[in-house]
């Protein structure tokens, strides 16, 4: 039964996690959507556009992985002190599965900026900002 709990728990915070990065990506894309349209229209393509957006995901879910592994060490150190029932051990194949998963988490938010960019059309640049 707690085994169906946690998988409960780990898809809900899954999913938060899909819409904060999503949300955040497309915001950042909202944002950034004139420079797009300048590099459309001195040629960017399609392929440098995707490179943007997707160094975009990284730099939004990668700084956050390292700060969630430094929160976890930090835990794992100070949380025996505490308690002496209690204890955390970190597994490389858990980390590299959370890191999987974060990489996951972000070329599917990455997904709907994605979209948006391949619609711009280049002459948005000279159009009047309100």
């Amino acid at each position: 039964m707690s085994a169906d709990l946690l998988k409960i728990m780990t898809t809900a915070a899954f999913l938060i996690g899909l819409m904060v990065v999503g949300l955040t990506l497309y915001a950042e894309t909202l944002a950034r959507m004139h420079e797009i349209g300048v590099i459309k229209a001195l040629g960017g393509g399609t392929r440098r556009l995707v490179g943007i957006v997707l160094s975009q995901a990284a730099w939004t879910v990668g700084p956050a992985v390292a700060l969630a592994l430094l929160i976890v060490v930090g835990l794992s150190l100070t949380l025996p002190s505490f308690s002496n029932n209690v204890s955390i051990a970190i597994e490389a194949s858990s980390v590299i599965r959370v890191a999987t998963g974060a990489v996951a988490l972000a070329a599917l938010g990455a997904v709907a900026p994605l979209r948006r960019i391949s619609r711009v059309d280049p002459a948005t640049v000279f159009r009047r900002q309100q």
